[in-house]
């Protein structure tokens, strides 16, 4: 279909369907190569898609990805900042978008957040990018429906890639992704081992996961 583009300079990152005539995208748009982002959230009512007004002008704010467990509410993530980066989130609640900027001083450095997935209206969870010493570290981040954002760092995971986290309606979650080779390879691409961590109640652990049948004895 004929894609909406707001201006030149779009991207969409990520998408939430609630519902057959309803689903909604996010990621950031701009004026021209160099000028600064502004999210951008994209809504389809099962016909046409529009651009849903966003509260406030974030300098350099991307929405990297969006979860919807209900029609009426939704929660984007991503971040805003030049210099330094501030995690952004942009909450959908009768209606109209909010955004926040939650903060922590265990990830303060140039966080972003992505890869969220909502439970419950309120009951998030998310994994979130900062830089430690000069590397770039991850972590898991977690609100429940009382509201406020709590982090957990994992430790030193910069081997290791997340690249995906769901979150069922019971309050489980499940993230995976890659992890890093041991044995002297360091972080080279499509090296390592799969990856999985389990949310349970006191917080996110990893869990074994089996190597797929093609690599257990070479190819």
């Amino acid at each position: 279909m004929p894609p909406r583009r707001p201006a030149l300079f779009s991207t969409l990152s990520g998408v939430a369907c609630p519902g057959p005539r309803a689903c909604y995208a996010s990621g950031w748009t701009r004026t021209s190569r160099f000028a600064v982002k502004k999210p951008l959230i994209e809504h389809w009512n099962g016909t046409r898609w529009s651009t849903q007004r966003l509260p406030g002008k974030p300098r350099n704010g991307e929405l990297l990805s969006v979860s919807c467990p209900i029609g009426t509410r939704c929660t984007a993530v991503g971040s805003t900042g030049i210099s330094s980066t501030g995690m952004l989130v942009e909450n959908l609640s009768a209606g109209r978008w909010t955004a926040a900027q939650p903060a922590s001083k265990s990830v303060a450095g140039s966080p972003a957040l992505d890869n969220v997935s909502c439970s419950a209206p309120q009951a998030c969870s998310a994994m979130v990018s900062f830089t430690r010493g000069g590397v770039l570290q991850w972590a898991f981040a977690s609100r429940g429906q009382a509201g406020g954002w709590k982090f957990q760092v994992p430790g030193d995971v910069r081997t290791n890639t997340p690249n995906d986290l769901s979150c069922s309606a019971d309050g489980a979650c499940m993230m995976a992704g890659a992890l890093g080779n041991t044995q002297g390879q360091g972080v080279q691409a499509d090296i390592g081992t799969t990856m999985a961590w389990q949310r349970l109640s006191s917080g996110f652990f990893p869990v074994s996961t089996p190597p797929p049948p093609a690599t257990v004895h070479g190819p």
